[in-house]
């Protein structure tokens, strides 16, 4: 994962003690300002808002594939990704 700045994790933390995002909300953004996160083991909350973010175009994901690790990443991340029609994401 591309480290983010201290300044961007306060400010994250500092909108979820506001009350003005959650902690799943905060797990996606997070992402979105690292660009990518490779996933090897997260708790089972951290997934399932991190796959409902995919399912509304927030996210990207990349299944396991063998060995491969399993991978979110920001939708306009990769320079050859694309956007299908139904909103999802899909590479070259």
């Amino acid at each position: 994962m591309s480290k983010i700045s201290q300044n961007d994790m306060e400010y994250l933390q500092d909108m979820v003690d506001r009350g003005e995002m959650t902690a799943a909300q905060a797990n996606v953004e997070k992402i979105r300002m690292a660009r990518v996160l490779v996933v090897k083991k997260l708790p089972a909350d951290v997934l399932s808002a991190l796959n409902a973010a995919v399912k509304i175009g927030e996210l990207c994901h990349k299944k396991k594939d063998g060995q491969k690790p399993e991978v979110y990443y920001h939708p306009i991340w990769p320079t050859k990704n694309v956007i299908a029609p139904n909103g999802r994401c899909l590479m070259r």
